[in-house]
């Protein structure tokens, strides 16, 4: 019951939330790599029975959920956000969201991660879920533990990652060997990696059509890696 309660709630805010006032957040962007980091999580955890696959999937969808509620809750502030990291130079793929949470963090005293995490439990999810999503982007932080939560957070981690390959386009060699690694700690092997790699895509597809979700062409693993399968 609780996972179909979970399950309906994630589904809810999707479909209630696909624009706002924000003008610079990008909302269909937000579902479509959402809606992917959903499908990736519940298929890396459908390959083993420590977790329910469609607990990972709500996890997914809503691991980002602290953007959109700041999106919303302050369009204008939110916005003059955005805009000014849309103008800095970044040297590291990862320089936004540093930026981003670090200006979070001084406007509403709180970023996009920690209310994440305060959204999850004030939903009543569990509190192992709410501390991945909430610390899922920073693996060394002590919250996380070493067990059941840490496990939880890497395979969102890695989720996301393939998530942004995707939402690219332009998967290459180096990316989805970077990618394999990082499976591989979440417990993924190389060989069943390709065909979850394409699996996903594919599920990301078929989800966007049903809930009218922006998709774009993501190349299979075996187009991206020279037909290395």
């Amino acid at each position: 019951m609780k996972t179909v309660v979970n399950v309906a709630l994630g589904f809810s805010l999707l479909s209630s939330n696909k624009q706002g006032k924000c003008r610079t957040f990008n909302y269909a962007k937000f579902w479509s790599s959402s809606l992917l980091q959903a499908i990736a999580a519940k298929s890396i955890a459908s390959l083993g029975e420590e977790f329910d696959p469609e607990e990972l999937f709500i996890c997914g969808l809503l691991a980002n959920i602290g953007q959109l509620a700041l999106a919303s809750l302050f369009p204008e502030q939110y916005e003059a956000i955005l805009t000014k990291i849309g103008f800095q130079p970044l040297d590291e793929p990862d320089g936004s969201r540093h930026v981003r949470k670090f200006m979070e963090k001084d406007s509403f005293q709180i970023d996009s991660s920690e209310l994440t995490l305060e959204l999850f439990l004030d939903w009543g999810l569990p509190a192992h879920y709410a501390l991945a999503a909430g610390y899922y982007d920073d693996l060394d932080n002590g919250e996380l533990g070493t067990g059941r939560t840490k496990h939880i957070a890497e395979i969102l981690y890695t989720a996301q990652q393939i998530s942004t390959i995707c939402m690219d386009s332009t998967a290459a060699q180096e990316q989805l060997s970077t990618i394999e690694k990082v499976a591989k700690k979440a417990g993924v092997n190389e060989t069943v990696f390709w065909s979850l790699f394409d699996s996903i895509i594919t599920q990301w597809y078929d989800w966007g059509e049903i809930f009218e979700i922006e998709t774009s062409q993501c190349p299979s693993y075996g187009s991206a890696m020279g037909n290395k399968t």
